[in-house]
């Protein structure tokens, strides 16, 4: 019996991938005059900093400022994630969640600080969430599954008792590592790449539906 379900936040819970990838790819033309394209970004989705910025160094062959393009990225979000969408089908979810009194969390590979750009200005749908673990509460990011089990560890539910959401390759491989059943919701940049066979892969249609109970 599914008692808690725990969503993914960036690509998954909110459309928030573009954001990066336009802020990132204007970085890159303005101060290497290079074109970094969606393949480029798509090759790293899902994980943490320190493998993004090794994927970004590997594209341009040489060195990047970290410090810069942190700030880029932070400028994005503070002027542009008040206004992301939940992704279609989310808010389906959440509802379904609320009703039958299920545990809702977030694992997110993403720090706090990146987070609240968004949930500062929707704290009502923050509110709905039981617990919210980001890369700032473990050593190991995801592909790791150390995030999902000490999110099921604060829950106090088993590995059967849970569905995780993910977007991406990575954070699928670390769901499914914690034990989980795993829902591969893919968007726009992740449609297209290869899911482990054990997930599901679902459409919004899926979600608003409620075929994945």
């Amino acid at each position: 019996m599914v008692k808690g379900i725990i969503f993914d936040f960036d690509g998954t819970l909110v459309d928030t991938e573009e954001v990066a990838y336009q802020a990132v790819k204007q970085y890159l033309r303005d101060t290497y005059q290079v074109t970094y394209t969606r393949r480029d970004y798509q090759k790293s989705i899902g994980s943490a900093d320190g493998v993004f910025y090794q994927h970004l160094e590997n594209s341009l062959g040489k060195p990047v400022d970290v410090e810069a393009i942190e700030a880029c990225f932070t400028q994005a979000q503070k002027t542009k994630y008040p206004e992301v969408p939940l992704r279609e089908g989310i808010a389906e979810v959440i509802q379904y969640g609320k009703k039958n009194q299920l545990k809702l969390a977030i694992v997110s590979n993403s720090r706090k600080a990146e987070l609240m750009h968004f949930f500062a200005h929707h704290q009502e749908l923050m509110s709905v969430f039981d617990l919210i673990l980001t890369r700032d509460d473990v050593k190991e990011g995801k592909p790791a599954p150390e995030g999902y089990q000490k999110c099921l560890a604060q829950l106090a539910l088993s590995e059967e008792e849970v569905i995780a959401l993910e977007d991406s390759p990575t954070g699928v491989t670390a769901a499914l590592s914690a034990g989980l059943k795993v829902l591969a919701y893919p968007n726009a940049f992740t449609t297209g790449m290869v899911f482990p066979e054990e997930a599901m892969v679902v459409a919004a249609a899926d979600l608003a539906a409620r075929r994945f109970i």
